[in-house]
């Protein structure tokens, strides 16, 4: 059963999505105007990418059918909330889907982020007005999301 909560979640996370992509392109690009290594922003990046990919192990360990001692199993529920689970943000709703698609579409999921990245790279270009294409600001952006999520 779906109801409107169940639409505006997802739409909220889309948005939620798009300005968090939004405001690290526009960090990249001041990091870059700055003219000086990216280190900081390096290192960041390479530490979310580890608590991904932690979440992830540990909401597998969810899955199974342990009865998990009180802290450990808090710690679980709470991380549950981070793990890529779209059933979590009622993608149902909006397109019922099998298991093949539901694999897919969470595949898919960090391509629909880079394309979004896509996008906010050319609304920058028609901002600034730039005559060139800025090819590295793209792929700084694309680089960094990559490296969260692999």
């Amino acid at each position: 059963e779906c109801g409107g909560g169940d639409y505006a979640l997802l739409i909220t996370v889309g948005i939620i999505a798009c300005v968090c992509i939004a405001i690290l392109y526009l960090v990249l690009v001041n990091e870059g105007q700055k003219s000086r290594q990216p280190g900081s922003l390096l290192i960041a990046a390479l530490g979310m990418g580890q608590m991904v990919t932690t979440v992830q192990q540990l909401t597998v360990i969810q899955q199974f059918k342990i009865e998990w001692g009180e802290p450990f199993a808090g710690i679980l529920l709470s991380l549950e909330v981070f793990s890529f689970d779209l059933d979590m943000i009622s993608i149902g709703c909006v397109a019922p889907m099998g298991p093949v698609a539901k694999f897919s579409s969470r595949t898919l999921t960090v391509v629909g982020l880079l394309l979004v990245a896509s996008l906010v790279h050319l609304l920058y270009l028609a901002v600034t007005k730039s005559k060139t294409l800025q090819i590295s600001l793209l792929l700084r952006t694309s680089g960094t999301l990559l490296l969260v999520f692999f």
